[in-house]
């Protein structure tokens, strides 16, 4: 979005909720990000306090409600002390059939490490969906562990044969070269049975068919 339109809708924004009285300084089209009220606000709250509010959820309990662990998905430690992501949890969910060595190749492939995690599971249907950063990757490029770690979520349940890769990323991303992205999710290529089945999710760029072009946010 451009920078003067981004500006305009904050003005407006302000103006509406009379934002200008709450936040000093903002004055018409006098708007700088760090001085909006989402980003001014300080809670009257001492560090402690604060840092309770890390503990409103507890992550152990969130995975025992979705019906976590079974027999298709397991707790790995595999990032204890943040050894492999650092922006991740310690404790983290992966198919049972990743092992240590494919989680880490996979990670090594992907930007901040942030290989392929379980975030959501529906324990009616065995569906998931699993969060990842972009490949790091060039021309052509491909990674058997991240392959390999696509292949075992898309085993992870059982009455699907394929997966949805999602693209989230803003529309410019979109760009990238083709050899790029397929490499990162492992297409389907003569000779290789071991890659797996990616789907087009309509509405967003798929990152093994970037050439769709449509981010995710545009669909609603």
């Amino acid at each position: 979005m451009p920078q003067d339109l981004v500006r305009r809708r904050s003005w407006v924004t302000l103006v509406t909720e009379g934002a200008s009285g709450i936040v000093p300084g903002v004055r018409g089209w006098d708007v700088k990000y760090e001085e909006l009220y989402c980003f001014s606000f300080n809670p009257k709250l001492d560090k402690e306090e604060r840092e309770q509010g890390w503990m409103q959820i507890d992550l152990s309990e969130e995975y025992k409600r979705m019906g976590l662990p079974n027999n298709y998905w397991q707790l790995s430690d595999v990032n204890r002390d943040y050894k492999v992501c650092d922006s991740y949890p310690t404790e983290l969910y992966v198919p049972k059939s990743a092992t240590a060595h494919i989680i880490v190749g996979s990670s090594k492939f992907r930007s901040r490490r942030r290989f392929p995690a379980l975030s959501y599971y529906y324990k009616d249907n065995h569906a998931s969906i699993c969060r990842s950063s972009q490949p790091l990757s060039g021309f052509s490029a491909r990674c058997l562990e991240d392959e390999q770690m696509l292949q075992a979520i898309r085993k992870a349940n059982p009455g699907s044969d394929f997966i949805y890769v999602v693209d989230t990323r803003p529309k410019v991303s979109g760009t990238i070269p083709m050899p790029l992205c397929g490499s990162a999710v492992g297409s389907q290529s003569p000779g290789r049975a071991d890659s797996p089945r990616c789907w087009v999710c309509p509405g967003a760029v798929p990152l093994c068919m970037v050439s769709t072009r449509v981010p995710c946010w545009a669909a609603f």
